[in-house]
């Protein structure tokens, strides 16, 4: 039997004649959720560090850009020198580009954080 239009349901493929197999879900692959776990490690990494900066009183535009490159180094390392993986390498050109706005975005959003957690506690 071959799979035509099937979808990827929580590891099975529905067939054309209405039956389910069984499949490895690429979704579901191993190196997917460590990456994943890694990414979302980043962009936490990115947040704390923004907040960081923003309490040392290091100056937005110095921060945001300085804390969003923890992300694309991140890509970069994982895609050139561990694990090396060539498919990781092969979509690399998009993925570094789009990683640094993630990590602008994380990076803002920690400094917001920040900013507002320490202008509470001026208040106080």
């Amino acid at each position: 039997m071959e799979i035509r239009h099937g979808s990827c349901h929580g590891g099975y493929a529905i067939l054309d004649n209405g039956s389910e197999r069984q499949v490895t879900c690429p979704l579901l692959s191993p190196h997917v959720k460590e990456s994943s776990i890694a990414f979302v490690a980043g962009l936490i990494a990115t947040l704390f560090l923004a907040g960081y900066l923003r309490g040392r009183r290091v100056k937005a535009l110095v921060a945001i850009t300085g804390a969003g490159l923890v992300l694309p180094v991140l890509v970069a390392f994982t895609s050139f020198v561990y694990p090396a993986d060539p498919e990781a390498r092969m979509w690399a050109a998009i993925a570094i580009p789009v990683s640094y706005l993630w990590g602008m975005t994380a990076a803002g959003l920690g400094y917001g954080v920040a900013a507002l957690a320490l202008k509470g506690r001026r208040d106080i």
